[in-house]
């Protein structure tokens, strides 16, 4: 009997005293948190464990017969967060077009354990971007490099915003950051110019060279 009764107290002591009743305050944190599962959920491989772990700690944070429910949405989001704060962007403040059309290479680094799912999107005014918008997946704990290919008429710096969310629910992975490139569109032509220049130098050399030889020949004969 004795036994009966210190189990019985451990499993009340797991649940709430008023189980029958529901902290309608509660319902803003756990929709935002319904939407945040959804959208961070999608960057995981198909076989990731947190497939399964997360759910069951958003269901005992809804529960209305667990004991601080609180917690478990806390530790959560928490979790949820740091699988996100994982993902960084590295690629360098400016980047340089030598001509109208190139590439733009973007660097993206997971610093987790596991392979990740992003959605990485580029936006520019000026510039014409070959799939500005693309689902990668990046392999854990290394950078995975992204080419665009980017077309331009202008030159100049141009801004271009990258920003990097969940595959589904457009959930922000990496705060949207700006980079500038450096076009210069008219590279090619700058360098036909140069030599031409060359050429002409060169020309009026060699007919210098063969006016004064005239005239050393012309001087000896007289």
């Amino acid at each position: 009997a004795s036994n009966a009764l210190k189990n019985s107290s451990c499993v009340r002591s797991l649940f709430a005293k008023n189980s029958t009743s529901f902290d309608t305050s509660r319902t803003s944190s756990i929709r935002a948190t319904r939407r945040e599962l959804d959208a961070t959920q999608s960057m995981l491989g198909p076989d990731d464990v947190r497939r399964e772990t997360w759910p069951s700690l958003f269901s005992l944070g809804t529960s209305t017969i667990t004991a601080s429910p609180g917690t478990y949405i806390t530790s959560l989001r928490t979790t949820m967060r740091a699988t996100r704060d994982a993902i960084t962007v590295t690629t360098p403040k400016s980047v340089t077009l030598s001509s109208r059309t190139g590439a733009i290479r973007i660097q993206v680094r997971n610093d987790s354990d596991q392979d990740l799912t992003v959605r990485v999107r580029l936006t520019r005014p000026k510039l014409t971007l070959t799939e500005p918008t693309r689902t990668v997946v990046l392999t854990k704990g290394g950078t995975t490099e992204l080419n665009v290919s980017a077309t331009t008429r202008a030159s100049g710096e141009i801004p271009i915003s990258i920003w990097v969310s969940t595959p589904e629910g457009n959930q922000s992975v990496v705060d949207p950051i700006t980079i500038s490139a450096n076009v210069n569109a008219i590279a090619g032509y700058g360098q036909l110019i140069s030599v031409s220049r060359l050429l002409v130098l060169f020309a009026w050399w060699w007919s210098n060279r063969r006016s004064a030889r005239r005239e050393r020949l012309n001087a000896t004969t007289v």
